[in-house]
């Protein structure tokens, strides 16, 4: 599935602003082309903000992850510190 992920991935990233503005209700969406390291492995998909003051952060899952709540609850950990 991995397979999936990174052409999703590639797809939102060359088209992700108009997609992710209609998504947030017209906010204007910055992407960072960039890939954050986590602890423990693993990176952060998508990672940009809106309007200037607001993180987003988007990622991308072709299948069920059923430890996703608790990897979500972490990359919040992470960017509370």
């Amino acid at each position: 599935m991995q397979n999936y992920d990174l052409t999703l991935k590639d797809l939102l990233m060359d088209g992700a602003p108009v997609l992710l503005q209609q998504m947030t209700g017209g906010a204007e969406v910055r992407l960072m082309p960039l890939e954050v390291p986590v602890v423990g492995g693993g990176r952060l998909d998508l990672f940009g903000e809106l309007d200037g003051n607001t993180a987003l952060h988007v990622e991308i899952q072709a299948d069920n992850h059923a430890a996703m709540a608790v990897r979500m609850l972490g990359y919040l950990w992470l960017a509370l510190r």
